[in-house]
């Protein structure tokens, strides 16, 4: 599935939708989106080391917010 359907796909049933493509933000419009994108490392483990990390942003981030998580 690519980026621009997933995305339209996710929106009416997901608060957040976690990445790990780099190059979303580039090859997509993301303003006006309801949706909030969390980009994370593609290596799983990180997010494990960084457990705390990973929630905080889990709960703070906003409506249609775009962040990067990179350790």
């Amino acid at each position: 599935m690519d980026n621009g359907f997933l995305l339209a796909a996710a929106a009416p049933h997901f608060d957040l939708l976690l990445m790990v493509d780099t190059n979303l933000r580039y090859q997509q419009n993301l303003q006006g989106r309801a949706i909030a994108i969390l980009l994370i490392p593609q290596n799983l483990e990180l997010v494990e080391l960084h457990r705390e990390d990973f929630l905080a942003a889990v709960n703070s981030i906003q409506p249609g917010e775009y962040r990067e998580l990179r350790w």
